[in-house]
């Protein structure tokens, strides 16, 4: 799973779920049906994710086990993400929060945070979302966890983005681009890169931004994975401009080398991001949407 190989994933998580249920475990069988629904999700099952999420909470509530629940309030809200319901999932988030501040066990409340935060972040909510990914992310690094501090400074580099502060989300997109990386995790990889195309588009570097996401789009594709709404919203701000700027041959031909490029390169586009804002023409005159 964390390495975005969701089709190895899902039969893995199918067969743990037949030993649990086999064991009479309901705490255990809860968090493989949590699992298999976040790897549904992923492959945009969302019909059988959400049957899938709703049988664990259902469960974890009979066994009135609150850590069982907090597992399945936190995917429901996931799912919920995915399927744009972005209200419900963060009036589920919140819930799932709640419960895991009462166990006290910081690797949750990292993880239920950084749901909260997704889910405050999509529906334009800023400040909650700010100030749940920088909980995250401090309980994160406390704790030595790289997916959910990558998780955090991918999503508050977005919101720098936003809130049109380029510079400082290059810097926290490369730094979470580097801890996908070193986890092996390509699909999260993509999504840093798709959104530094953003902020190249923001400072005024159309090729760039084209080249970020044809290195994006090779990494996508690898893992068959559906765009996030956080590239979607990217997309929407910022591909028409780039479009218009470069026209539809140099628009081919940049993402066309982005597919191509390594590691090295890519750090060295990052860099340039990070290090020099440029006065943007392509997002003058457009929101945030």
């Amino acid at each position: 799973m964390i390495q975005s190989d969701y089709r190895a994933a899902v039969p893995v998580f199918e067969e743990a779920l037949g030993i649990f249920r086999e064991l009479e475990d309901d705490r255990h069988a809860v968090f493989a049906l949590c699992e298999l629904a976040r790897a549904l999700s992923s492959q945009e099952e969302l019909d059988r994710a959400q049957q899938v999420g709703e049988e664990a909470l259902a469960m974890s509530e009979t066994a009135a086990d609150d850590r069982a629940a907090s597992a399945a309030l936190d995917t429901l809200a996931m799912i919920a993400g995915y399927r744009g319901q972005n209200e419900q999932a963060q009036a589920l988030s919140e819930r799932s929060l709640t419960l895991r501040r009462s166990l006290g066990d910081p690797h949750l409340i990292a993880t239920s945070a950084n749901t909260l935060g997704l889910s405050a972040m999509r529906v334009g909510d800023l400040d909650t979302a700010e100030r749940a990914f920088e909980e995250c992310l401090r309980l994160a690094r406390d704790l030595g966890e790289k997916v959910l501090t990558a998780a955090a400074l991918c999503a508050l580099g977005e919101i720098a983005l936003s809130q049109r502060e380029p510079t400082l989300a290059a810097e926290r997109l490369l730094e979470a681009f580097r801890l996908y990386h070193e986890l092996g995790d390509e699909r999260d990889c993509a999504e840093c890169l798709h959104v530094l195309g953003g902020v190249a588009a923001a400072q005024g570097r159309a090729h760039d931004a084209a080249r970020f996401w044809g290195a994006a789009e090779a990494l996508r594709s690898r893992r068959v994975a559906a765009l996030t709404p956080e590239e979607k919203a990217v997309d929407r701000r910022f591909s028409s401009a780039v479009a218009d700027e470069l026209g539809p041959v140099e628009l081919a031909r940049a993402r066309s080398e982005g597919r191509s490029l390594d590691l090295e390169h890519l750090e060295t586009l990052s860099h340039r991001l990070a290090e020099e804002a440029v006065p943007s023409r392509l997002a003058s005159n457009r929101t945030d949407g």
